[in-house]
């Protein structure tokens, strides 16, 4: 055989709506302090972790079953925010 590797990592993507608009798929960039930021090549998300809503969205990653959950936006991209 040759020396080829391949490496496999899991992606965490999420669909994103707001106000009944998709924002399309996000992927988790990173956790922290109570805060998840999310991206996509339109922009980011950062979104409180109540602890008891998105972290059940997370957990399928660790193998339980995804939720959904409504979450409040600490932050966002201009470019994301639908027409009201």
């Amino acid at each position: 055989m040759s020396d080829l590797r391949v490496e496999i990592k899991p992606i965490e993507k999420f669909e994103v709506t707001i106000n009944g608009t998709s924002l399309g798929e996000f992927e988790k960039e990173s956790e922290w302090e109570g805060l998840v930021k999310i991206k996509n090549a339109d922009g980011a998300i950062i979104v409180s972790d109540d602890r008891s809503g998105i972290s059940k969205v997370f957990d399928h990653i660790l193998g339980s079953e995804p939720t959904e959950g409504s979450f409040p936006v600490v932050k966002i991209s201009a470019g994301l925010i639908p027409d009201r």
